[in-house]
């Protein structure tokens, strides 16, 4: 299964337990050691995006999948591609 909003979103899953996460290939973010390999953008980039502007406060990435949690400065979050993503 795959799942995606272009917006916050609150995810409810039904179903018998245990629930699991398996990230596709493992989840890197940028807490890791090492991340400046995976990332192009670090915490605190101010970066541009067609849905708006905003600094970089976390990044996912798992497999050819890269996102960044970006946030604006009326503390509105969203999720970006890695390629949506330029420097001011």
């Amino acid at each position: 299964m795959f799942g995606y909003a272009p917006e916050e979103a609150i995810v409810q899953v039904h179903g018998v337990g245990p629930f699991q996460i398996h990230w596709h290939e493992g989840l890197k973010t940028l807490d890791e050691a090492g991340a400046k390999s995976t990332f192009r953008f670090g915490r605190g980039d101010h970066v541009v995006a067609s849905r708006g502007t905003g600094r970089s406060v976390e990044g996912y990435a798992s497999g050819t999948i890269i996102q960044y949690e970006i946030e604006e400065s009326n503390g509105r979050r969203f999720m970006a591609s890695e390629h949506e993503l330029r420097l001011p």
